[in-house]
């Protein structure tokens, strides 16, 4: 008995050792950062503009996963999906400040310096997605 419960802990400990090894993202523990993301990624192709709540939700489960991370895969995932979130907050912030100030004709919508903050706010925000589903 004690010995097939140390076969079951060795293999348990092996499979552990061998997903930390690979980069694996282990996909439960971080769903609710995923599922953020894909709600930026929805709120991007509806071309509604983004709402700033959304970006905070997907910084704040950032923030909330760093301690999570247990190998190099996961920690550069939610590196990607912070940073994501930084540039399209920033993106988003620039782009009301030119429409404000009128260095932008609001008929354009996006000046030149926005639109490329957001190209890699989506960028950083598809490779932690395919970081996450392990492509």
């Amino acid at each position: 008995m004690k010995r097939r419960g140390l076969i079951l802990l060795a293999l348990s400990l092996l499979a552990a050792c061998r997903m930390a090894g690979t980069g694996q993202v282990d996909q439960k523990k971080f769903e609710s950062l995923f599922l953020a993301g894909k709600d930026v990624e929805a709120d991007l192709s509806s071309n509604a503009g983004l709402r700033g709540e959304l970006l905070r939700r997907l910084k704040s489960e950032a923030s909330m996963a760093e301690s999570r991370a247990s190998n190099d895969a996961e920690r550069g995932m939610i590196r990607l999906y912070a940073d994501a979130a930084s540039m399209l907050l920033f993106s988003e912030t620039m782009r009301e400040s030119e429409l404000a100030t009128g260095r932008v004709p609001a008929s354009s919508g996006d000046s030149k310096s926005s639109e490329r903050f957001r190209r890699i706010g989506i960028e950083k925000l598809n490779l932690a997605r395919q970081t996450y589903l392990g492509k």
